[in-house]
């Protein structure tokens, strides 16, 4: 799955160059700001709507606390 991805991920940043040069050459910048503002405005409604299921990226536990890893635990002092 990993691979389909990265695989869809390379695509994209090929064509979208492309993409975004012939609507902008047919077009004007209009609609490439209007697009970017769609995404946004998506972006921050899943935000919104998905931010009781967030949670913070603990790197580093508090000191004296455990913290496991699959090799073990380890402590930070």
């Amino acid at each position: 799955m990993q691979g389909i991805y990265a695989t869809a991920g390379c695509i994209t940043q090929i064509f979208s160059p492309i993409l975004a040069a012939a609507l902008y050459k047919a077009t004007g910048y209009k609609y490439i700001i209007l697009l970017q503002l769609i995404f946004a405005l998506i972006s921050m409604a899943l935000m919104i709507g998905y931010y009781k299921y967030m949670v913070p990226l603990k790197l580093k536990p508090k000191t004296g606390k455990p913290m496991t890893y699959k090799n073990g635990i380890f402590y930070v002092m």
